[in-house]
């Protein structure tokens, strides 16, 4: 047989227990409180998630570090090429799904341009 929590056998606190949502006192005699249970698991998730974030943080802060230092041309470079690509990436996706003749042929009007760009870009 379980014992029974030591505020519910002395009476301590009793005006605060029934009076919370959904109290159960058989429940709490028994030590199967659903509320208390449930207050146990979420410190332990909350642990482990402040735990992952901090391995996250410190991952984030060694891929920073080992990045090349850009100039800001360089940088420039490198975003307009990734717009590039994900321009020819939409135009590609919108290409395959294009009836119409001549939206198909703007897309591929669109697609060479993009292509154009790209090749002067990495030249």
């Amino acid at each position: 047989m379980r014992s029974v929590p030591r505020a519910v056998a002395t009476g301590l606190q009793s005006w605060r227990l029934d009076r919370r949502v959904g109290w159960d006192p058989v429940a709490t005699a028994l030590g199967t409180d659903s509320m208390i249970v449930s207050n146990s698991a979420m410190a332990r998730g909350w642990e482990s998630k402040s735990v992952e974030d901090q391995i996250g943080d410190a991952q984030a802060e060694k891929d920073a570090r080992s990045k090349p230092f850009l100039s800001p041309a360089e940088r420039e470079q490198q975003t307009r090429k990734q717009s590039l690509l994900l321009s020819r990436s939409q135009i590609l996706s919108r290409l395959k799904l294009a009836r119409n003749a001549r939206y198909r042929a703007q897309l591929e009007a669109a697609l060479a341009h993009v292509e154009s760009q790209l090749q002067d870009i990495t030249a």
